[in-house]
This record gives C-alpha cells, sequence and structure tokens, in this order.
C-alpha cells in the first residue's frame, strides 16, 4: 500500500505522468502537427512542479517538463526531438491522476526553425552552383587517393565516405536553392512532402502558418536524410519535376558500403572487416557523378530558352 500523500516530490508523479501521457491520454492531437503516425513518443524529462494546492482530499500539481520523441525517417534512421509540456493535474493521495485540468505541448520550435540553419540554407544560394561544389569535392578526393604511407587503408575509409558525403551535399543544397528561390517551388514542396500533408491546422492557425511557411520548410529539409534516394527522389520528382535514374543500384550499393564504415567501422556481419580499395573509391565517385549529372541534364532542359540577341544596327562594331 503506497504512502498517502498531500504534497508530491517529482519523482512521485513521474511514473503517474508518464503512464497518463503515454496511454490514457496521448497528446495525439498536437503530435499530428509535428509529425503524426511517425512520431514516437519515448520519455518524458526535467519534470519540475511549480505549484502545489490542496482540493479537498486531492492536490492539483501544476508542472512543466520535457515531451520526448522519435521520428522515423525511413530505412532505419531517426530524428529525435524534445518538446516542453506544461500541465496541471489532480492527483489523489495516492498519486494517481483523477482530473486533467490542463495541457500543453509546445510544438513551436518545430515550425520556428534556426536562425543558424537558416543562415547556412541561405548561404546555398550564392553564386557559385552546387555541381561546383561536388566537382570540387570530387577533385579533393581523387586527388588524396593515392597519399602513400602506411595510414592509407584508413584514408581510403575516410575517402570513401566522403564521396557520399559530396552526393548528400549536393541533393540537399541543389532542393534546398531552388526551394527557397522560388515560390512557386517552395508550394509544390508544402504541398507534396508527406510530412505537411498529414498535419492539421485549425482555422485560427492559418495565419500563423502562412507567415511561418518558409521556417518549417527549412526545418524539414534540415531533417531529411539525403542518402535515402526513394524519399530524396520523390521529392525531387514531385517538386522538381526531376526524375531519378531507375538503376540506381551502383549509387545504392555505394551507400550501403558508407553505412557499413559510419555505423560499424566496415566490421561485417561475419566479422571480417571490409577493405576499401582505390579501385571502390572510383566505383562510388563514377556512380555519384553519373547521378549528379543526370540531375544537372534534366534541369537545364526544364529551362526556358534564353530569348534571342537583339540585331544591333550595321554601324555599330562590336
Amino acid at each position: 500500500m503506497p504512502k498517502k500523500r498531500t504534497l508530491f516530490k517529482p519523482e512521485d508523479i513521474y511514473d503517474e505522468l508518464l503512464d497518463y501521457t503515454f496511454n490514457q491520454d496521448p497528446p495525439y492531437d498536437e503530435l499530428d502537427e509535428v509529425g503524426g503516425s511517425r512520431m514516437t513518443m519515448t520519455g518524458i524529462s526535467d519534470i519540475e512542479i511549480t505549484r502545489q494546492k490542496k482540493s479537498g482530499e486531492n492536490v492539483i500539481v501544476d508542472g512543466t517538463g520535457t515531451l520526448e520523441v522519435t521520428t522515423d525517417m525511413g530505412d532505419g534512421d531517426t530524428s529525435d526531438d524534445a518538446y516542453p509540456i506544461r500541465f496541471s493535474y489532480e492527483f489523489d493521495a495516492d498519486g494517481k491522476i483523477v482530473n486533467q485540468l490542463s495541457r500543453h505541448v509546445d510544438t513551436s520550435s518545430f515550425f520556428a526553425g534556426s536562425d543558424d540553419i537558416y543562415g547556412d540554407l541561405v548561404g546555398v544560394i550564392g553564386t557559385t552552383t552546387q555541381s561546383e561544389v561536388f566537382n570540387d569535392s570530387i577533385r579533393d578526393i581523387r586527388n588524396h587517393i593515392h597519399q602513400p604511407g602506411a595510414s592509407a587503408p584508413f584514408l581510403h575509409k575516410l575517402l570513401y565516405v566522403h564521396v557520399i558525403t559530396a552526393l548528400e551535399s549536393y541533393l540537399s543544397d541543389f532542393l534546398i536553392s531552388r526551394v527557397l528561390k522560388d515560390r512557386a517551388t517552395l508550394r509544390r514542396f508544402i504541398e507534396h512532402v508527406p510530412v505537411f500533408q498529414e498535419q492539421k491546422l485549425t482555422v485560427s492557425q492559418v495565419f500563423e502558418a502562412r507567415a511561418t511557411i518558409k521556417k518549417r520548410a527549412i526545418n524539414q529539409l534540415e531533417k531529411t536524410v539525403w542518402h535515402r534516394f526513394d524519399h530524396v527522389g520523390g521529392m525531387y520528382s514531385k517538386v522538381l519535376s526531376i526524375d531519378f535514374p531507375s538503376d540506381l543500384s551502383g549509387v545504392e550499393e555505394a551507400v550501403k558500403l558508407r553505412n557499413l564504415l559510419v555505423h560499424r567501422n566496415g566490421k561485417r556481419i561475419d566479422g571480417k572487416h571490409q577493405k576499401v580499395t582505390e579501385k571502390n573509391i572510383l566505383e562510388a565517385i563514377e556512380a555519384v557523378e553519373n547521378l549528379v549529372n543526370h540531375i544537372e541534364e534534366k534541369w537545364r532542359l526544364l529551362q526556358p530558352p534564353l530569348p534571342p540577341s537583339p540585331k544591333l544596327p550595321d554601324d555599330i562594331e562590336l
């Protein structure tokens, strides 16, 4: 028989608060705005009690905490977030919630975006094209492949990983620059990306959503896993009208090896370590270059032709 209490500490209400939030009355409406069915609550932390007062035999407890969540990005990739939560519950003397007076999960950080990331993303709209940055990265990798010394096997692993990093950077910067520069492209992004299709808004939130629409897009772009080619390819197709090649086996195999190097230090399930040779690196470079060249060519064909140059009078010398 638990000890009856008239005042509570955070540790006294933790289990009940967790069970009530996760099982009895989950905040689905608020979480639908930021992830819907792809989001899972994982915990509540930093619980603080701000006020307690007697209500007959019961105690009304006001407090704050942090709701921790994980969003499934697909293919084993996840994104972790945390949102402030405010609550007011009526507890009985045994520490059981008998009434919810109020509760609010503050998801505004999801929509507000980050000033730092906004500045970083705006930077991709500079005068240097995404293909130029990509080509510079690949050139650096090629220059380092033949580095002599005992550290060559380790260096080869780093260079291989950087091949995929260069591709991910290109894919993100290419799409982001188009979304942020063009209102029609931004609209297609908002209309076709699944996370926005799952979000629900009340009429009273329409103007706030409109005012923060670009930051909402930036926040989602920040969370994108750019080596998920099924998801990224879908965005390119729906937002930019660029379809990826039907055969991406070379790039997909390169990503698998990259993941093995990053997450398991190259150790396979059978316990053996995967070696990375110069040939492996060159094959990965060829695969990612083919994809980048495909995107660049498709985008070039989508652009309107330049107007003809005006005819100059015969008496003007050039």
